[in-house]
């Protein structure tokens, strides 16, 4: 075993058990069907009565991430439970943040192709159809994510997550069949600019 290896699992071995803790420490702290808002100084999570965009989505990404690693259903369990009660907030319900695309992407997408649940793939399919409703632009060809006075937030990366999700398993349940167009920037006041070439992307 090489010593980068001996290193990853030992990182890894640290943040499941650190995850194993503050998870059954958030489960007996009474928890019913939100997570709410993490603390940056603690990394703990509080507790909701509503859904809230944006705060399980990481949560769920690494859950899914450590029952890959480990194995143990403990943290597929554990995803599940925080997933199932906020479906219906991603399939049925109005919209109240751009960042639901992280809780689409890292919750449902990922729960579809970890579990080969067909009901998951639909859920997440769907909710991605009721993205595009509310906020593709058939006009303008861009998703209007927020509108201010003098600014616009189109094409926001945390809404597009799961696009190239849906194009890749798309089996007629969705009206997705093309990749949305590449991302721009624009705002009321000033006109896109070139961008400077990025370098190359991590493998």
């Amino acid at each position: 075993m090489t010593r980068y290896q001996t290193r990853l699992e030992d990182s890894m071995y640290v943040i499941a058990e650190g995850t194993r803790i503050s998870m059954r420490r958030l489960m007996r702290s009474g928890f019913k069907n939100y997570i709410g808002r993490m603390s940056n100084w603690t990394g703990r999570y509080a507790l909701s009565e509503k859904y809230m965009p944006f705060y399980p989505g990481y949560l769920l990404g690494r859950l899914w991430l450590l029952h890959k690693y480990t194995g143990e259903d403990e943290f597929k369990d554990l995803a599940m439970r925080i997933l199932e009660p906020i479906i219906p907030d991603l399939c049925d319900r109005p919209l109240t943040s751009q960042a639901s695309g992280l809780d689409h992407y890292y919750g449902l997408c990922w729960a579809a192709d970890i579990t080969g649940d067909a009901q998951l793939q639909k859920a997440a399919l769907r909710a991605l159809d009721r993205m595009i409703d509310q906020l593709w632009s058939e006009k303008a060809q861009i998703f209007v994510i927020s509108r201010g006075r003098t600014s616009v937030n189109v094409d926001a990366t945390a809404c597009l997550f799961g696009f190239p999700w849906a194009v890749k398993h798309d089996r007629g349940l969705s009206r997705i069949s093309a990749p949305p167009p590449k991302p721009r920037r624009t705002s009321a006041t000033s006109r896109p600019r070139p961008r400077p070439p990025i370098g190359g992307s991590p493998t």
